[in-house]
């Protein structure tokens, strides 16, 4: 752990000892971004310089970009952060429904309008690490819009305004905090970011970022610069952060614009206790004399994909060549003199003959200049090629389910044991590293203040949520981040999972967890608490129409099978006050015979009145 107030000099200097020590590992990041967009394939006739594309285009099958693109898919639907409540059932009510909707909502409000998330799934996979950065924002709670609500709520409070108007006026500025969020999420690209560790573990972060003037003037005001720099010159800009204090250097200039390194805003206690930053490796790796320090998914296949793509280019440049030759002609003038024929050429079209000659000085000949061949033995290397990635994973037939008819079940689950396998490490790393996003979060809330989100739907209406640094401290160190796998999924086995989870083992024993446990882990429901009281709230429903229900059939005449107007009357005075749910089911008890007096119209077919109880949802309307 590094804490303090760093020097601009410094940062300059370590930060570039650390990109003179990386260059094997940039170098490898440049390979595998190269394969991935396919810019690594050359001609075959001009190897040097990237080759001669004027001349015949180059070839690449895509392998990289269909590995990599496939993970990114399994690892993409949008991770949630579930927080192991300690303290029983309130406890776990507080958590439910104020932390965990707070953060899965706030986190994506961070971010803006970048998807960093996505964005950073690709870099874990291709280059082997993610990273991204989690930084309080307080100035945007102290600008222009945000001072005016301020200045305005204090003056109607020293005036001692109405409660009325003191309330309006604190909802105007907690709308201002609204639209400007205390909080950024942004990505970082890694391939131009640096670390440095102690013995607790990474201590310092370097981030390299190209900036044009414009863009540093806009962000930190004025810099001194000679007139000669355009606003639209790139200069670099070092993103610094420990665990204490964060800053920004604009790197030291040489040659004509020669310039001391020089703090474009000074360092500043960002209050996270900990790193900004945080990183989401693909798989490990093993310290190694190449220098690689990460790796992405397609590492182990990347020699063998760049023989494939320059062996299929091979072929093509080959066969392009064969077709776009020229032809040539070998004619005898003596000859052609002899016959009295005045043409020293021939003009070769499509459809039409050409005449050549034969006498005692020899024939004439017409043929294809000679093109390069390749060895036939470059089919079968690039079949070896092929179908080495194909058992390294650069293809899977399971993973989609592909296989003989009838057997759709078994390969679905196949391809799901496949790439929970493979991606077991990688998906195990981003589940942990968005527990992290989201603790930065926690830690990123103002002291004195609380972040507030309102969220609205049709059928719950209007909900705010607030939190405060002071409440989510206790919660930190108990955030999971939960990414469930785009994969096939038996639902059916879920929810028997779930019932023998919850049903109890045998006479006086218990279940082996709770509902809210297996809501959350096995159906994948986000309110648990909610679904809980829900289904009590059902129970209870239940319960009071059968109280009811047994009160009348000891009111009935059981003779006759009816009621006496003076009970139906009785009735009706306490219906509406039912709730819409026993209502339907009090309704359905009569068989269709709905008395007036309970909105009903008399007698009911049997069929409909079948139909009515049976009927899902019903709506009390739709009884007649």
């Amino acid at each position: 752990m590094r804490r303090g107030k760093p020097d601009a000099e410094d940062i300059d200097k370590r930060t570039r000892e650390k990109e003179a020590s990386s260059g094997s590992q940039q170098k490898l990041d440049k390979q595998m971004i190269s394969q991935y967009h396919q810019d690594h394939v050359i001609d075959a006739y001009q190897p040097k310089n990237m080759g001669n594309k004027k001349i015949v285009k180059p070839v690449g099958m895509g392998i990289v970009g269909t590995q990599i693109d496939r993970n990114v898919h399994v690892l993409r639907p949008r991770p949630s952060a579930r927080v192991n409540a300690v303290g029983g059932q309130e406890a776990e009510r507080h958590v439910s429904g104020t932390i965990e909707p707070w953060l899965n909502i706030a986190v994506w409000r961070s971010q803006g309008d970048f998807p960093v998330w996505d964005t950073g799934l690709l870099d874990q996979n291709l280059i082997g690490e993610f990273v991204s950065k989690v930084l309080p924002a307080p100035q945007f709670w102290a600008d222009d819009e945000v001072a005016d609500e301020v200045e305005k709520l204090n003056s109607l409070v020293a005036e001692g305004a109405s409660e009325e108007e003191i309330k309006k006026q604190k909802a105007k500025l907690q709308r201002a905090k609204d639209d400007n969020w205390p909080i950024v999420w942004r990505y970082v690209d890694p391939t131009s970011t640096y670390d440095a560790w102690d013995e607790r573990g990474r201590a310092e972060v370097f981030e390299v970022r190209k900036l044009t003037r414009e863009t540093i003037e806009s962000r930190f005001g004025a810099i001194d610069l000679p007139d000669d720099v355009k606003k639209e010159t790139e200069l670099e800009v070092v993103e610094y952060a420990n665990h204490t204090h964060v800053a920004s250097v604009l790197r030291r200039g040489g040659g004509i614009r020669k310039r001391d390194a020089v703090f474009l805003k000074e360092p500043w206690e960002h209050g996270l206790g900990m790193l900004p930053y945080t990183f989401i490796r693909f798989d490990p790796m093993r310290q190694n004399d190449r220098g690689h320090t990460r790796r992405g998914a397609s590492y182990h296949g990347r020699e063998m994909v760049q023989m494939v793509d320059e062996s299929i280019t091979d072929l093509r440049t080959v066969s392009r060549k064969e077709v776009e030759t020229p032809l040539w002609a070998r004619l005898i003038p003596r000859l052609r003199a002899a016959l009295g024929l005045e043409e020293k050429s021939i003009t070769i079209e499509e459809g039409v003959p050409v005449i050549l000659l034969q006498g005692e000085e020899g024939s004439e000949e017409i043929g294809r200049v000679a093109t390069p061949t390749v060895n036939p033995n470059l089919f079968a290397l690039v079949q070896f090629g092929a179908e080495y990635l194909d058992r390294s994973g650069a293809h899977r037939p399971e993973t989609i389910g592909q296989g003989p008819a009838g057997q759709s079940a078994v390969h679905l689950d196949t391809a799901r044991q496949a790439q929970i396998t493979e991606l077991s490490v990688a998906h195990f790393n981003a589940q942990d590293g968005f527990a992290n996003i989201c603790k930065l979060h926690l830690r990123a809330l103002p002291e004195d203040d609380k972040v507030t989100i309102r969220e609205a739907d049709g059928k719950h209406g209007s909900r705010e949520i607030s939190l405060t640094r002071e409440d989510s401290e206790k919660y930190e160190l108990l955030i999971q981040g939960v990414i469930k796998l785009a994969l096939p999924v038996n639902r059916g086995a879920a929810v028997t999972n779930a019932r023998l989870l919850t049903e109890a083992r045998g006479p006086g024993q218990r279940p082996l967890l709770s509902d809210v446990a297996v809501l959350q882990g096995e159906l994948d429901i986000e309110n648990p608490m909610e679904m809980v009281d829900s289904v009590n709230e059902q129970l209870v429903v239940n319960a009071l129409v059968d109280q009811y229900i047994e009160t009348l059939k000891r009111q009935a005449q059981v003779a006759a099978g009816e009621l006496t107007p003076e009970e139906i009357a009785a009735i009706a005075q306490g219906f509406d006050n039912l709730p819409q749910q026993a209502q339907q089911a009090l309704l359905a008890r009569f068989s269709g015979d709905v008395p007036q007096e309970l909105g009903g119209g008399g007698q009911l077919a049997r069929g409909e009145a079948n139909t009515a109880r049976a009927t899902r949802g019903q709506q009390l309307s739709e009884v007649r």
